[in-house]
């Protein structure tokens, strides 16, 4: 009878083995991930099941992850918004989206968004994006250089309201 309940144990003992030891293979696959670049909750999640772990260990790890706050979304939202909008001039509707798509919730998105155009205004960043590609305020441009150049900021994100703000300074030549 004790050697049933000592090969009952041994088994229990082995699938304990494999699930702590799947679970550290996993959490070692979303560390080295994290070492290239912060990721969302949502990010490691989907890499992690593409790459087939189960969803009790997925859960596992990005949980151990959270309460060890490698993982934080706020964080990783204001890491984003600010490299896009400083990098790329990305204009608010633009920045939404792409946090929506990262798996950021809209509460933290709304925050990050209002946050990261504090720092870096939007008339600014227009104003920027309109110098580099060669438009320049007082000088007379074309109707067809004016439709571009708006059809630009608003493929950027920005709204209409905040794009005739300043594309208004720009002399239309017609």
């Amino acid at each position: 009878m004790t050697e049933e309940k000592s090969g009952e144990q041994t088994i229990h003992d082995s699938d304990n083995f494999n699930e702590n030891s799947n679970f550290s293979k996993a959490k070692f696959l979303a560390l080295n991930m994290l070492n290239f670049r912060p990721r969302s909750k949502k990010e490691i999640t989907d890499k992690l099941i593409q790459k087939g772990w189960s969803n009790t260990i997925v859960n596992k790890v990005v949980l151990e992850l959270e309460k060890d706050q490698v993982i934080n979304d706020e964080n990783f939202a204001n890491l984003y918004a600010q490299f896009k909008v400083k990098n790329s001039f990305l204009g608010p509707k633009a920045l939404q989206k792409e946090l929506y798509i990262k798996g950021i919730n809209n509460e933290t998105i709304k925050k990050t968004i209002r946050l990261t155009y504090k720092q870096y205004p939007i008339d600014s960043l227009i104003n920027t994006l309109l110098k580099k590609r060669g438009f320049k305020s007082r000088e007379k441009i074309s109707k067809k250089d004016f439709d571009r150049a708006n059809r630009m900021l608003l493929r950027k994100g920005f709204s209409w309201d905040d794009i005739n703000i300043i594309t208004n300074q720009l002399r239309i030549d017609i």
